[in-house]
């Protein structure tokens, strides 16, 4: 969606005199889902001052609200899990999104961390730039941190190239995000993210 694909055609001359039928073709898979996600809690909050989440797919010097990358995890794929949603309504976008993947980051022992995210929001309008509300979940294993909050924020920049559903990017925020394990644990929790070849 975001990134540039070179299409091909192929002419098919001789129909009638070749004898060859179409009754052995079928459409060509779709490509599979594919997502980009760069996170961090920011320094407020009880969850622990400067704590840094993790990237899937990009890094977050280059994943930013004007620049896709071209990084991503797809599904199936190194044991990636990416389902999603973008799909146009009457009234705006309906997005899903379920993530889990190994992180770029590596502990000292070289093994990725391990990080699955959650968003779901109904955006109002067809027209990026606004914001709705969203519910986010994160679980990664730098800090065994399991969170989410129900009210955060969602702030589309781009609904593919030609903006009929099926990916996005977008940053989220969130004030108010717990951990499950220690409710008293609140923090900051933000980040951008790119969805594409979802269902729609």
């Amino acid at each position: 969606m975001f990134r540039n694909f070179a299409l091909a055609s192929t002419a098919l001359f001789g129909f009638g005199l070749s004898g060859i039928g179409l009754q052995g073709c079928s459409d060509p898979s779709p490509p599979s889902a594919e997502a980009a996600l760069a996170t961090a809690v920011a320094t407020s909050g009880t969850c622990g001052s400067s704590r840094s989440y993790l990237s899937l797919g990009e890094s977050s010097a280059t994943l930013t609200p004007t620049n896709a990358g071209t990084g991503r995890v797809t599904n199936g794929q190194a044991g990636a899990s990416v389902q999603c949603t973008v799909k146009k309504t009457d009234t705006g976008f309906t997005i899903d999104a379920s993530i889990e993947a190994d992180a770029l980051e590596k502990n000292a022992n070289g093994v990725p961390y391990h990080q699955r995210f959650t968003l779901s929001s109904k955006y109002t309008g067809f027209t990026p730039g606004g914001s709705s509300v969203a519910s986010v979940g994160a679980f990664d294993t730098v800090h065994q941190f399991n969170a989410a909050d129900t009210n955060c924020t969602l702030t589309p920049s781009s609904f593919g190239n030609d903006g009929s559903g099926g990916a996005i990017l977008a940053t989220f925020n969130c004030t108010d995000f717990k951990d499950s394990n220690s409710p008293t644990n609140v923090c900051t929790f933000h980040g951008t993210l790119v969805l594409e070849n979802c269902a729609k």
